[in-house]
């Protein structure tokens, strides 16, 4: 390439330097063939030169007074020099400056010509999907709206029967097939983009969630619901309903205060395993808009004694009196004249179980309004159970040198981490493990558990805290060790 003039005095301003360039019409011309990085101007009918018009077009971009096109990001990424870093910044606009001064050449770029997508697409959207059995040998499957990234390849293998199947979504990510099978199946979902990248696979029991209340299409006349159900899976399962984490006890899950828009509600309900199996289902109900009682507890899923505080509101009537049962036995246990103050709502529940709490508001017309919530305390030893189980679990696998499934134990967010930890320590796992003690209970909240664990360590004994925690669907992982 030929410099035709240069302008030599680079300590001006910016602004000067582009004052000074229209002036001599500075210009570095670029090989025909191919686009010529940093030929901004003019704006989609690029002159295969380098000049002050360029300058203006990146400072506008700079400035946020222009949306540059993705070929204008591509030809105005000049910076670091050789290597572009996929940003436009002011460095960018320094590069251009010295190299319309001719102080440097700039490469070329090509245009049209995109970038390979290697980039995985997300696993199957649980809460947009569903399947059921219509108890003939057949799975009726539905991918909603968003289940999957538009015009992606669904593919569906069930691990039970056999068979697999393999469907296209639509631009809204929707899908519908049928296939083979019956409730208890196992499946697994894979998902598929244009480009072949393939989305790590799910792992779906059918029919592993059953609503007992309230039942499908139910016309609720409240802004809110309450919803329990039965699960397959064990103690540490979690149950996400539309959001909001489920206390889980016995195979079954408890959901208060569900909120509901008038008319139809679409409730989607996902289940996630400690072993990572999933299952969904969705429920559909109808409401006719707010109650004029509302109620909630301070703390309704944790361990016995639980001291719950009820906050109760009312709106738009007046009250003559309410009564409180806080067992849902059906006898009254707090009785007042007056409007209910959630300074005196408390009661502690020092029995594991699952209770019923009602309020019953009565207006001076006569008229009672009701509300009622779940209230779910579960025993030390069973809580407890859950924690050594996973420490077990993990322990176990790290015996093996399984670190996959080591892994499994720990929340998504820190297995990078022990990952490589374990990679560094596995040859020595055996003696390890050999020092640590059994796990002992320090303290345990609602969704934090810390446990210690005692290990000699160049001949002192050494305590070392395990933190549980849940993760989004409500599984309890260790979070920190």
């Amino acid at each position: 390439m030929t410099r035709m003039c240069r302008y030599s005095r680079f300590n001006h301003s910016i602004l000067q330097v582009l004052l000074a360039l229209c002036v001599s019409m500075c210009v570095l011309f670029a090989q025909a063939d191919t686009h010529q990085l940093g030929d901004l101007a003019p704006r989609g009918a690029s002159d295969g030169q380098l000049n002050a018009g360029d300058l203006v077009i990146l400072q506008r971009i700079l400035l946020g007074d222009i949306v540059p096109t993705a070929d204008e990001l591509l030809i105005g990424d000049v910076s670091p020099l050789g290597l572009p870093d996929s940003q436009i910044n002011a460095s960018d606009l320094m590069i251009l400056q010295r190299a319309v001064l001719g102080e440097i050449t700039l490469g070329t770029v090509e245009i049209g010509v995109a970038n390979p997508d290697t980039t995985p697409p997300d696993k199957i959207d649980l809460s947009a999907f569903s399947v059921n059995s219509n108890g003939i040998n057949m799975l009726s499957i539905s991918g909603y709206t968003g289940s999957v990234e538009s015009s992606a390849i669904v593919e569906i293998v069930n691990i039970t029967s056999g068979g697999t199947n393999v469907t296209n979504a639509d631009l809204n990510g929707e899908f519908n097939l049928n296939i083979n099978g019956n409730d208890g199946d196992i499946l697994t979902l894979t998902v598929k983009d244009s480009s072949g990248n393939t989305s790590e696979t799910t792992q779906y029991l059918v029919a592993a969630i059953q609503i007992v209340s309230p039942v499908s299409s139910a016309t609720i006349n409240d802004d809110t619901v309450n919803i329990y159900g039965s699960y397959l899976g064990g103690a540490n399962t979690g149950i996400e309903i539309n959001g909001k984490q489920a206390c889980t006890r016995g195979g079954y899950f408890y959901v208060n205060n569900i909120d509901l828009v008038d008319g139809t509600n679409k409730l989607p309900i996902v289940m996630v395993r400690t072993d990572g199996i999933a299952s969904s289902q969705i429920i559909e109900v109808n409401s006719t808009g707010g109650n004029n009682v509302t109620m909630s507890a301070s703390d309704d899923c944790n361990i016995s004694p639980l001291v719950a505080n009820f906050d109760v509101q009312v709106d738009n009537i007046i009250v003559q009196n309410f009564d409180i049962d806080y067992n849902g036995d059906g006898v009254t246990d707090y009785y007042s004249g007056l409007a209910p103050d959630a300074s005196v709502l408390t009661n502690t529940y020092s029995t594991a179980d699952v209770y019923e709490p009602k309020v019953t508001i009565t207006d001076t017309d006569g008229i009672a309004h009701t509300q009622e919530l779940y209230l779910v305390t579960k025993d030390v030893a069973e809580q407890d159970a859950i924690f050594q189980g996973i420490w077990g679990g993990m322990t176990s696998a790290l015996s093996a040198a399984d670190k996959n499934t080591a892994l499994t134990y720990i929340n998504k967010d820190s297995r990078n981490l022990y990952g490589a930890v374990f990679d560094a320590l596995m040859p020595h796992m055996t003696e390890i493990l050999g020092d640590w003690s059994s796990m002992e209970s320090v303290d345990f909240q609602n969704n934090i558990a810390n446990y210690s664990v005692l290990s000699v360590v160049n001949g002192q004994v050494k305590t070392f805290i395990i933190t549980f925690s849940k993760d989004e669907y409500g599984v309890w992982r260790i979070d920190t060790m």
